[in-house]
Formats: C-alpha cells, structure tokens, sequence
C-alpha cells in the first residue's frame, strides 16, 4: 500500500481534520500536504493554522493573517492570529462587566475593569470561538483541515466545549428556580413572564454541547498527531491520543515525519529509534503515515509538493523494510 493511501484511507469522508503535535515536527508542512492533495482531486479545502508560530503564510508567499487567501481555486488558506481577539474578548468582556456592575467605581471595584483584558482563560476563548466558527464554516468546503496551536493549549481547546456544558448547566438548574418563582409571582399578578436569561444560557447550551458533539464525532472529526521519530515529540502524541481518549475520542492517524530512509538511519545509528517511534505510534493510532526526510527542511508550498509526491510514490516497505 502506498503512504498516500493510508492517509485517503484516514480521511474517509471525514470533514474537519484536528492536527496536533510539539512545535518543529512539521504541523503545517502536513497540514498544506493534505491540503494540496485533495484539493488536486478536485475538493475544496481550506488550511488553517491556529500555531502561533505562523509558518503558514511564509509556504505560500501571502498575507493571510486573519483573512482567507485564494491559493487556487480549491485551496484556500489562513493564519489565525489569535493576539487580535484576545485584545477583542477583553474589551468585550469589560464592557459587559461595566454594564452589569454599574456601581464598581461606588465599590472601589472599577480597577477590575482595567485588568480584564489580561485575565487567564481569554486566549483558550479566543481559540474556541475559532475552533467553533471553522466547524459552522466547514459546510463552505469539502474538508477543513486545521493547524493546531501547541498541544498543552490545544487540548485545553477541545475539552472546553464540556467544561462549559457542566458549568452552563448547573447555571441553568439555578436560574430556572428563580425564574419559575418569578414566573409565579407573574401569573398571581396576571401578567406574563420571560427569562432572557435563561434563554441565553440555553443557547449556549445547546451551542457548546453541538461543537463537542462534533469534535468527538469519529464521522466529522478526524484527529492527527505528528511527530518526528524522536522520544519527546512521540511522547506528545501519546498524550495527545491519552487525552483524546478520556474525552471520547480516538487518534486517528499518527503522523511520523521526516523518516530517513534505511541506509542514512543505520549510518547515524538512529534506525533502531525510527522502528521504535512507529511501533509506539501504532498503539495509539488506526493509522500510522510515514512521511520521509525530503533532504532539508520544507520552506514552500514546492517543497510540500515535492514531499508529496514521493508520499504518493512510496510504499512503507520503501522507508522501513523489515515493518
């Protein structure tokens, strides 16, 4: 079987593509891969990088930080800068303090407001309402494959959508107490009652428990973590896969990137760790890719062309012979 047919085979229909992985193991380079990939197959796909590091729009030469940019007419791309809403999200969430509070200054309470907009928390926000709007965008094109931050934060991403919903609906129990005791008050008086409230923490609700649903979905989501064959970034994708788990999910496919062929691993002596990474990775993953070393490191979109065509040509015989 060639390498390109265990990522088909991978895919399956799958939308939303999750890739995961330590900084440096080649996210993005795989990421555009797979991109440049379906989208020749006549799919429309869009690439996006929450990683911080921004190497998107330096592989396809454009600027596409926070806007869609047409690679061609199939393969659109862009580089999520997450400072932007950060910087948004605190003023948001400022004025909603100051709405709602309008006697903090009375209190002494009104620095409070000045300090909001560095509060913990307000970057896993920012990259939720991103994750979640790539979801609702995801009916715009065939596949959605998404570069993910680094993987501390990414998993804090994913598992959000739950925390919220255990939150949100012990608020809810709360006030639908007090609003079936005002709603009482309301008929006794003869009038009517809404809670708008109550409303609002319902839509949410529903919202969060709709994007959780999607990401554990093995129909929807497929999840990816790449590594290098070295300890630490396949220790990370053990983690990722450990993680994935509890929370309901699976690693699809693990990614081993920049594989030497035989006779260059034996003659550095690092064959025996590349057989190692792929076995660790095939205990945590359906499917394991192996993607060789293209011989320096991957800086265009040619060069991820180039990789892929040897991903298509090559067979995991031709990279790891005795596996």
């Amino acid at each position: 079987m060639t390498l390109i047919r265990v990522l088909e085979e991978s895919i399956d229909g799958r939308k939303v593509m999750l890739v995961y992985g330590k900084g440096g193991v080649g996210k993005t380079t795989f990421s555009l891969m797979v991109g440049l990939h379906m989208s020749a197959h006549g799919y429309k796909v869009l690439v996006v990088s929450l990683d911080p590091a921004k190497h998107l729009p330096n592989y396809v030469n454009c600027k596409c930080i926070n806007r869609v940019y047409a690679v061609t007419d199939n393969l659109h791309v862009e580089q999520y800068d997450v400072t932007v809403d950060v910087k948004r999200l605190g003023e948001e969430y400022a004025l909603l303090l100051r709405r709602v509070s309008t006697r903090l200054a009375a209190l002494n309470l009104d620095k409070v407001l000045n300090v909001v907009t560095a509060a913990p928390g307000l970057e896993e926000e920012a990259y939720l309402r991103k994750l979640e709007a790539l979801y609702n965008r995801s009916v715009e094109y065939d596949y959605v494959v998404i570069d993910m931050p680094p993987t501390g934060v990414a998993l804090r991403i994913v598992k959000l959508p739950l925390l919220y919903n255990v939150w949100l609906e012990a608020l809810e129990e709360i006030r639908f107490r007090l609003a079936e005791a005002r709603a009482m008050l309301a008929r006794v008086a003869g009038g009517d009652f809404s809670d708008p409230v109550l409303e609002k923490l319902k839509h949410l609700r529903n919202r969060f428990s709709k994007l959780h649903n999607a990401i554990i979905d093995g129909g929807i989501t497929l999840h990816v973590g790449v590594a290098t064959p070295e300890p630490l970034p396949v220790m990370e994708v053990e983690q990722v896969a450990n993680a994935l788990r509890q929370h309901g999910a699976w690693l699809g496919l693990a990614v081993l990137n920049r594989v030497l062929s035989l006779g260059e691993a034996k003659r550095l002596g690092i064959h025996r760790q590349q057989v190692e990474a792929f076995e660790r990775l095939k205990k945590v993953a359906q499917r394991v890719l192996l993607i060789p070393y293209l011989g320096r490191p991957t800086k265009s979109l040619g060069d991820v062309q180039e990789l892929l065509s040897l991903v298509k040509r090559l067979e995991l015989g031709d990279i790891l012979p005795q596996l």
